[in-house]
């Protein structure tokens, strides 16, 4: 399995300016590969391993379509968590760039585990670390260079 230097390695090599600019202007984007066949196998088996899950989501439940999900529980597996931290800090400008074509003043701080933090300082109200769509209709200014 890959180790939190090998899944740094990986991510810094990628193209960040093009896979921003991507995910600004269609909301998504495509990368090269991250994970190893062994990687994506060890985290699939763990799949039917409750106690490594604190919620499942049934998708049908919610009208959501069919299947499920799940959330970790704490502590995460290292090699999701590696990746948690790493993607954090580069995913990070898109978040603010959208709140501020949002018209939301909403910064982030530099490091995942100061996100964790912050989401965890408001659990008793546990929208507070998110920003909040204010009430009128959304209008995005026109695209051009993002960076």
């Amino acid at each position: 399995m890959m180790g939190a230097k090998e899944i740094s390695e990986q991510l810094l090599g990628m193209d960040w300016a093009r896979i921003l600019k991507e995910l600004l202007e269609r909301g998504f984007a495509l990368t090269e590969r991250v994970l190893s066949d062994q990687d994506c196998l060890a985290l699939r088996d763990g799949y039917g391993n409750e106690s490594l899950y604190r919620k499942t989501i049934v998708m049908q439940r919610y009208s959501m379509g069919r299947g499920e999900y799940k959330y970790f529980a704490d502590p995460v597996p290292s090699l999701v968590q590696d990746l948690r931290e790493n993607l954090y800090v580069q995913l990070r400008p898109a978040a603010e760039e959208w709140c501020q074509r949002l018209g939301l003043v909403q910064t982030y701080p530099e490091m995942h585990r100061e996100f964790v933090q912050m989401c965890r300082g408001s659990a008793n109200d546990s929208h507070a670390a998110y920003p909040s769509l204010p009430n009128r209709r959304l209008q995005l200014p026109p695209s051009g260079p993002l960076w």
